[in-house]
């Protein structure tokens, strides 16, 4: 297990992979439908496209959700097969820091179909992911 996954738009993470996992487990160890599994070894890969492909196949009813900030919508038309998750996954967004979610400024949206994206406008919350996990 690589100690340093991350976004490979983004610097270093701020926590090793092991410390993300064991602080995802201790937040969701209440909650019975909930769990936290760590698949990129076992899929021998860290994209998305691969993950949510994975999932589908070994969940074939299930339907699933993508969530993404939409800080990381800018660059999702970077991403690998970003124009095939839609046929795993509907793709959830929501606004994340100083990114509001502007359904017409994204590359990806221009592409992508309307009933593939979920716009979730909620209040802006000011918390990042960072801050979260010091808790």
């Amino acid at each position: 297990m690589d100690s340093y996954k991350k976004n490979p738009f983004k610097k270093k993470p701020y926590l090793k992979i092991k410390t993300r996992i064991k602080l995802a487990k201790n937040i969701t160890s209440k909650e019975k439908k909930i769990f936290v599994q760590y698949l990129d070894n076992k899929i021998k890969s860290n994209n998305t496209f691969d993950l949510l492909n994975y999932l589908k196949i070994k969940n074939k009813k299930t339907k699933l959700f993508f969530l993404i900030g939409a800080d990381n919508l800018i660059k999702f038309h970077k991403w690998n097969n970003w124009k095939k998750i839609p046929e795993l996954a509907k793709i959830v967004v929501f606004p994340r820091g100083n990114h509001l979610i502007r359904k017409d400024k994204y590359i990806a949206t221009k592409y992508l179909k309307k009933k593939d994206l979920i716009y979730i406008n909620s209040k802006k919350v000011n918390i990042s992911s960072s801050l979260i996990r010091k808790f």
